[in-house]
């Protein structure tokens, strides 16, 4: 016998009309939105995410040409936006947030306040898409501040529909538990960010721990979606007669990897709006990072601020169509490794420099030596002039047991040398001019396949070659003949 689902007979038994029964669950769905709204939410008012409101605040408050810095914590960290403004006498805001969020995020909610003489400046971590963003955490950012929507594109209200109830759980938790917009001690707070949008909480030292490096800096290809973006982007922003440029993060030396030319060369024909910074000005040790391979400490902040300083200047006289008379005077060296062709590199403890080139593969220095660290050592330099000619590179060091060298320059094997067990003394190796890639760029990495513990020693450490010393100059083949 048929029988009607239940649905279809509470309809028939109480005579209840279907759009009135939808009119009054969506208008249910209404007062409940409200009251999370007004009686729950916010709930992560003081957490760091939450300081977007305060700059996007401070870039509506703006009625004059300013500099806007976009990106990740990399930015957030990475400027004293202060120091920018007095340069330049323009307000600047500090845009930068947090790298889990789509990097169009903070790019699309400035858009409304970009205005005429704006200077847009990104600096993203990186040049290449993920395949996917934390939605939960853009919902932390947003919470009931409905003006950051500005920020979502419409592709991505899906995303942000998926990742609603979990964010829902989240505050409810919060405010049944009572433990939502507390007061937040350490870096990572509303509170840590000045007027301007800096991170201004005291890290006068780094404790960056080796898991906190990061992904090596992988010089990949600029995302074709990226691309498109930022291409489509800077016609906004011309539209608008204000000026779009592109910018490097603060790269940790240890996590180098591949050819910065041609990356470099990548981003400046690829984009449609200029590239005003060189990646290897933004290679920094290990001393100026403070908690990941991202975040600057006070030293770091200083170096990278100088440098983006630099580059404006440059870049506003090549672009603006008349000259700045900006006489700007950096606290710090313009370039960390430049090396001056015919100095010492000493790896002995007394002014021991070695870790200002190698940025990797060495242990930290012992009484008369620096013992290379695992299979590989990564050495990189600007040199202080062009190379015309083939250069010699000469090295005093010690081995462990028989050892080989093999030395690598972009990929390509330049020479292998073998040396017995016992060897001590200096050996030449000829580096052939074509390896010095543009703007002076001199990139070596020694590859150690016998590195190994020392015999008859506790000590576990893969050791392949103790340097004492190490110079690099011109070389005239015609003094061998």
């Amino acid at each position: 016998m048929y029988k009607p689902s239940l649905f279809i007979s509470s309809f028939e038994v109480y005579g209840l009309d279907k759009t009135i029964f939808i009119m009054k669950l969506f208008g249910l769905v209404i007062i409940i939105s409200f009251v999370i709204t007004v009686f729950i939410m916010p709930q992560y008012a003081t957490e760091y995410n939450a300081a977007i409101i305060d700059k996007y605040e401070r870039l509506g408050s703006i009625d004059e040409p300013k500099i806007i810095l976009v990106g990740d914590s990399n930015v957030a960290f990475g400027f004293n936006s202060e120091k920018i403004q007095q340069v330049f006498d323009m307000p600047v805001v500090n845009m930068g947030l947090h790298g889990a969020l789509d990097p169009t995020f903070c790019l699309e909610l400035i858009k409304r306040h970009i205005s005429e003489g704006d200077i847009i400046i990104v600096a993203p971590q990186s040049y290449a898409s993920r395949s996917s963003y934390d939605w939960v955490m853009t919902w932390l950012t947003i919470e009931n501040n409905y003006f950051l929507w500005d920020g979502i594109q419409t592709s991505n209200y899906n995303n942000m529909i998926l990742a609603f109830p979990t964010y829902l759980k989240r505050v409810i938790n919060l405010w049944i538990g009572n433990t939502g917009n507390k007061q937040i001690d350490g870096v990572y707070a509303r509170a840590s960010f000045n007027e301007y949008g800096d991170i201004v909480f005291p890290r006068p030292s780094s404790r960056i721990t080796e898991e906190r490096y990061g992904s090596h800096f992988l010089t990949s290809k600029l995302s074709q979606t990226l691309k498109v973006y930022f291409n489509e982007y800077n016609e906004y922003v011309e539209s608008k007669k204000a000026s779009l440029f592109m910018s490097s993060p603060p790269i940790l030396s240890l996590t180098l990897d591949g050819d910065l030319a041609s990356l470099q060369n990548q981003l400046e024909a690829d984009l449609d709006f200029p590239m005003i910074s060189k990646l290897e000005n933004y290679i920094y040790p290990l001393e100026f990072f403070y908690d990941s391979g991202l975040h600057l400490n006070e030293y770091g902040l200083d170096a990278r601020t100088d440098q983006i300083i630099l580059d404006l200047i440059s870049a506003l006289n090549q672009y603006s169509g008349h000259e700045i008379t900006i006489a700007y005077q950096t606290t710090l060296p313009h370039n960390y490794y430049l090396y001056n062709l015919g100095d010492r590199i000493n790896f002995t403890p007394d002014n021991n420099n070695s870790r200002t080139y190698f940025v990797r593969g060495l242990h930290a220095p012992s009484e008369a030596h620096t013992w290379s660290s695992g299979l590989e050592a990564v050495f990189y330099a600007k040199l202080d002039r062009p190379i015309t000619s083939d250069i010699m590179m000469s090295i005093r060091f010690w081995v462990n047991g028989k050892q080989t060298i093999r030395l690598h320059s972009n990929s390509r094997l330049i020479t292998e040398r073998t040396f017995d067990d016992g060897y001590s003394g200096s050996t030449d190796f000829i580096i052939p001019q074509d390896v010095v890639s543009e703007g002076n760029i001199l990139q070596l990495r020694f590859e150690f396949p016998d590195a190994k513990p020392p015999l008859n020693s506790l000590d576990t450490r893969q050791l392949a070659i103790a340097f004492i010393e190490m110079v690099i100059d011109t070389y005239d083949s015609t003094e061998d003949n």
